[in-house]
Formats: C-alpha cells, sequence, structure tokens
C-alpha cells in the first residue's frame, strides 16, 4: 500500500498526465498542450500534499475517519481547483490575445464538472468498504447524471450559438451585406474583448451582438437605400427592435442599437451612454468593413480609423485593435 503522500501525489500525476494527453489530442481546437499538461499535473500534486495531511491529522478527531475522509476530499479538491486555475492564468496571459482576467474567470467557469469528479470519487472512497465492487457503479450512476446534464447543456450552448450566427447570415444571402462580415467582425471584437481581459460572459455578448450588429438591413428590400436614405443609427434601431424579441436577446440588442453611435458627442470627454462593448463592436466592424468591402489594406483601414477618433473610434479601443492585429501577424508589430 501507498503511505507516503510522495508516492500517492506521483501516481496521481502520472494519471492525470495520461488523462490531459488524451483529452488535448481529441480536442483539436486546444493551443497551449505545454501550459494544460503543466496546470493539471501541479493541481494534482497540489491535492495529495494537501488532501493527505489532513486526513491522517483529522482521522483521530471526533469527526472519525469518514468525516476525515470528506474534509480531506474537499480541502484538495480547493487546493487543486485553486491551483489548476492560478498555473493555468499565468500560462494563459503569456499568449498576448489572452487577458488575465479573461483566463482567470474563464478557468473558473468549468467548476459544475470538477465538483461532479470529486463527488464521485468521494462516493466511491466512502461507499466502496460496505458495498465493495458495487461501490464503484453506485457512484458512477450519480457521476453519470451529472455529465449527461452537463452534455445536455453544452449542447444547448452549441445550437444557441449556431442559431445565432444563421440570423447573422440572413443579410449576407439576401445580399444587403458583405459575405463573412458578420462573422469576421465578431471574431475580431471577441478577440479585442478577451485582449482587454473582459469577463468571459460578456466577451460572448459582444460575439452575439456583433454577428447581429447589421441586422437592420432586413427592414430593407435594395442594398442601394442603405447608403442613402437612412442613416447607421437608424438602421441599428431596427436591428435592436428585431433582436429584442428574443427576451433572451435583450442585453445583445441594446449593443446593436448603441454601436451606431459615436463614443463622444461635441463638448463630451465620452458618452456614458455608449458602453465599451459597443464601441468595441462599431471599431470591429468599421475596420472588416473598409477591408472587406472597400479593398483598403489594414494599414488602410487602420489610417482611416486613426483620422476619426475625435468622435466616430475611441482611441483606446483602436489601441487595442492595433496590438490585437500585430498580436494576430495582420501587421507588423512595429507598425
Amino acid at each position: 500500500a501507498l503511505r507516503d503522500p510522495w508516492s500517492i501525489g506521483a501516481i496521481m500525476a502520472l494519471s492525470a498526465s495520461i488523462a490531459s494527453v488524451a483529452t488535448a489530442t481529441r480536442d483539436s481546437r486546444r493551443r497551449y498542450l505545454t501550459s494544460f499538461h503543466l496546470a493539471e499535473i501541479a493541481a494534482v500534486w497540489g491535492l495529495a500534499l494537501v488532501s493527505y495531511p489532513i486526513f491522517r491529522i483529522t482521522r483521530s478527531s471526533p469527526i472519525g475517519d469518514d468525516g476525515a475522509a470528506l474534509l480531506a476530499i474537499a480541502a484538495g479538491g480547493v487546493a487543486w481547483f485553486g491551483i489548476r486555475t492560478l498555473v493555468r492564468t499565468i500560462t494563459g496571459t503569456q499568449s498576448q490575445l489572452l487577458g488575465i482576467g479573461f483566463v482567470w474567470i474563464s478557468s473558473l467557469r468549468n467548476w459544475p464538472s470538477v465538483v461532479a469528479v470529486f463527488t464521485f470519487g468521494a462516493l466511491f472512497g466512502l461507499l466502496a468498504p460496505e458495498f465493495g465492487i458495487w461501490a464503484l457503479p453506485a457512484a458512477a450512476f450519480q457521476y453519470a447524471f451529472a455529465h449527461l446534464a452537463l452534455r445536455r447543456y453544452h449542447d444547448a450552448q452549441r445550437t444557441y450559438r449556431q442559431t445565432i450566427e444563421a440570423l447573422g447570415r440572413i443579410t449576407e444571402i439576401a445580399g444587403l451585406s458583405a459575405p463573412g462580415h458578420a462573422a469576421a467582425t465578431a471574431r475580431l471584437a471577441g478577440g479585442m474583448a478577451r485582449m482587454r481581459g473582459i469577463h468571459p460572459g460578456t466577451v460572448d455578448l459582444i460575439e452575439r451582438a456583433a454577428m447581429l450588429h447589421e441586422v437592420g438591413l432586413m427592414t430593407l428590400t435594395d442594398p442601394a437605400v442603405a447608403a442613402s436614405a437612412h442613416s447607421e443609427a437608424e438602421l441599428a434601431e431596427w436591428g435592436a427592435a428585431i433582436v429584442a424579441t428574443a427576451p433572451e436577446l435583450e442585453p445583445a440588442a441594446e449593443l446593436v442599437r448603441t454601436h451606431a453611435l459615436p463614443y463622444r458627442r461635441r463638448g463630451q470627454e465620452s458618452d456614458a451612454a455608449v458602453p465599451l462593448e459597443s464601441r468595441i463592436i462599431r471599431t470591429a466592424g468599421a475596420f472588416d468593413r473598409a477591408v472587406r468591402v472597400q479593398g483598403a489594406t489594414p494599414h488602410e483601414a487602420l489610417e482611416f480609423l486613426h483620422l476619426n477618433t475625435a468622435f466616430d473610434f475611441d482611441p483606446e479601443v483602436l489601441r487595442t485593435l492595433r496590438r490585437y492585429l500585430a498580436a494576430t501577424g495582420v501587421i507588423a508589430s512595429t507598425d
């Protein structure tokens, strides 16, 4: 039997490494495999070094072995999750594309799956002395419910995103906006928001609003009319009215409405009615439109935006755009 925390930690770290390799290999979108492995291994060592001493110390107390085991599991789980989140934040912010706030909160968002895994382990450990081999299916039954619930939640989220993307492409299919403009604006706005360290939930909101920022063009039948008969603010108001018909999308509708407004007016330093999220969408949309529709180079598009920072485009947001373009290789970092 393994009785010292170092042996236990080594075995658990090895298991976590194998599991992380399998997970990373399966997920082709995971980019920072080394950072991912480091976080998992450090977290498992933290689990072993915290839970084992606590169990040894508390098992002789009035709470007994079962109480000591639960306390050790809870403390080890908190240590595991905290260390894992901290290491992921430190390694994740080495990328110029991600702000520390975004990485930290993103790492904390998967706590339900962590609770499900640790609950499975706790149940199995407590039931094994009484149920023997039957403790495994008994504990797995609880985990299966949690796993299915989380799977259905993620499936619903994926369907939700795909629906938003489909709605955002309606104006493109109708010939009212440039093909790919909505998706490109959403990617650019989301990337800028992540770089600024904005809360992941708000980043999702920005991307949804950016996908739908030109949906007001659906009220028109002639693309030429959009450029001559109605202002950008009017089209944004109509688009916001369409989006707001879905109560779940009301926050996105507000961003659709305000993204067409200048960040300041004469006599103002900044218009508080135009949130940062809307300014990001406005800047991203204008940049992509200049490149995609007007045929400008990235440098020419940036120059156009710089010439309109007096009222239309927030200089701080424009600096974020420049940093993001440099970090993604669209422009040279020294430009």
